[in-house]
C-alpha cells in the first residue's frame, strides 16, 4: 500500500510577538541651553612674599671673663631693659664685635692690650 503524500502546506507568516515587549522610547525634550556662569572675578595676582634672608648657622662657644666684666654685662642689660629693649648677653657681645669692626686696627689693638689677662680653659675644681 502506498501512502498518499501530503501536499506541502504553505506557511503563513505570523507576526512574532515578544513576550518581553520593550516600551517605545519617546524622544527626550531638548535640554534648555545652559546659561553661561557668571565670570569669576579675576584672581588677584599673587603678591610676591618678601624674601626672608636665610638664617645663618649659629655657633655655640664658651669663653672666660673676669667677674667684674660679667657684672658690667649684667648692668648694661638692666640699663637696656629699663630703656625698653630686653636683650641677651650674646646680643651685647655681638653688638660689641660690630662696634670693634668699625674701629681701625690700631685702636682695636690698643683696647685688647688694655684687657686683664685671664687664664684660658676651665678651672680645676
Amino acid at each position: 500500500m502506498v501512502k498518499p503524500v501530503a501536499a506541502p502546506v504553505a506557511k503563513v507568516a505570523v507576526p512574532v510577538v515578544d513576550k518581553k515587549a520593550k516600551p517605545v522610547k519617546l524622544e527626550k525634550p531638548a535640554k534648555a541651553e545652559k546659561t553661561p556662569k557668571a565670570d569669576k572675578p579675576a584672581k588677584a595676582e599673587k603678591v610676591a612674599k618678601p624674601v626672608k634672608p636665610s638664617r645663618e648657622k649659629v655657633v655655640r662657644d664658651s669663653f672666660s671673663m673676669p667677674k667684674s666684666e660679667h657684672a658690667q654685662l649684667k648692668t648694661l642689660r638692666e640699663t637696656l631693659a629699663k630703656a625698653g629693649r630686653i636683650c641677651t648677653k650674646s646680643e651685647l657681645l655681638r653688638a660689641g664685635v660690630q662696634l670693634l669692626l668699625k674701629e681701625n686696627a690700631a685702636s682695636t689693638r690698643a683696647l685688647v692690650e688694655q684687657l686683664a689677662i685671664v687664664p684660658k680653659g676651665k678651672s680645676a675644681k
